[in-house]
C-alpha cells in the first residue's frame, strides 16, 4: 500500500511546491480554499468543522502543515496560522502511527522583534507564527508519542505571498508604478537571482520538499526538531567575481 501524505495550503506557494515534488511518490491528500485539478479535500482551514473531518478521515504517513499567511486584521491572522495550524497538528500529532513525519512550515520571523515602520499586518504575521511555533516545539519536546516533528523554518521564500508583498514595497517605496513595469521587475529580475529582496537572495520553494525528503531518509532513532533554512546576504556569494548594476524606476539595485 502506498503511504500518504496531507498537504495543507496546497493550491500554490510552498505547498504546491509539495505536491508537485512528491506526487509520484505518495498518494496526496491536498487541500486549500481555491479549488484546483489537484486538490483533493477543498475546504477552508480555518473551519473547525472542516479541521475536524480532514483530521478523522485520514491517517497520513506525513503531514505538511503549510497553510498560513497575511490577514487583515488579528483574529483573521491568529485563527490561519496559530489557531487552525495548532489544531491540524495536535489532531494528527495524537492519531498518527509511530515513526511518521509532521513537518511545520513557519517562518524565520519567529525570530524577529520588529522595526521601525513595520506594518501592523507583519506584526500579526509573525507573532501568530511564533505562537504556533512555540506549542508545537512544547509538544514535540514533550516526547509523548513516537511522531517525528519538524520545524522548517525558512527565510523569504520565493511565493506569490512574498511577490505581492513586494510590490507593495515598491509602490510605496516608489509611488505610483505601471503594472507592466512591475511585472517585468518581478520576472526578470527578482525571480532570476538578479535583483535580492533587500539584501537577500530569497529561496526556491522547490528547495523544502527537497530538505524534508532528506530529513525523512534519516533512521528511525533520530529526530531532527527544526531546520533553519537561511539566505545567502548578497555580499557573500561566491563565484561572482564582477559587479554590474541594474536600474528600476528612481532605485538603483547592485547585484553580482
Amino acid at each position: 500500500m502506498a503511504k500518504k501524505m496531507l498537504i495543507t495550503g496546497a493550491s500554490s506557494g510552498i505547498g504546491k511546491s509539495f505536491v508537485d515534488h512528491y506526487k509520484d511518490k505518495y498518494d496526496l491528500i491536498t487541500t486549500a480554499r481555491t479549488e484546483k485539478e489537484w486538490i483533493t479535500d477543498p475546504g477552508d482551514i480555518t473551519d473547525k468543522e472542516f479541521r475536524t473531518e480532514l483530521i478523522a478521515k485520514h491517517q497520513p504517513n506525513v503531514v505538511i502543515n503549510n497553510a498560513g499567511g497575511f490577514r487583515g486584521s488579528f483574529e483573521e491572522t491568529y485563527e490561519l496560522n496559530t489557531i487552525a495550524a495548532g489544531h491540524i497538528f495536535e489532531g494528527f500529532y495524537d492519531k498518527m502511527m509511530p515513526y511518521t513525519h509532521i513537518f511545520n512550515v513557519v517562518s524565520y520571523g519567529i525570530r524577529m522583534y520588529g522595526w521601525q515602520d513595520m506594518s501592523r499586518e507583519r506584526s500579526y504575521y509573525y507573532s501568530s507564527k511564533k505562537a504556533f511555533y512555540e506549542f508545537a516545539n512544547n509538544v514535540n519536546m514533550s516526547k509523548n508519542r513516537p511522531v517525528h516533528v519538524v520545524n522548517l523554518v525558512p527565510g523569504i521564500v520565493k511565493t506569490e505571498m512574498v511577490d505581492a508583498d513586494l510590490a507593495r514595497r515598491i509602490k510605496i517605496n516608489q509611488g505610483h508604478v505601471e503594472e507592466a513595469d512591475l511585472d517585468y521587475y518581478l520576472k526578470e529580475n527578482y525571480h532570476r537571482g538578479k535583483i535580492p529582496f533587500h539584501s537577500f537572495f530569497p529561496i526556491g520553494k522547490e528547495d523544502l520538499p527537497i530538505i524534508s525528503e532528506f530529513i525523512m531518509t534519516l533512521p528511525d532513532y533520530i529526530n531532527i526538531d527544526e531546520i533553519v533554512v537561511g539566505m545567502f546576504n548578497k555580499q557573500q556569494l561566491p563565484g561572482k567575481p564582477t559587479t554590474q548594476w541594474g536600474t528600476y524606476g528612481k532605485r538603483r539595485f547592485q547585484y553580482r
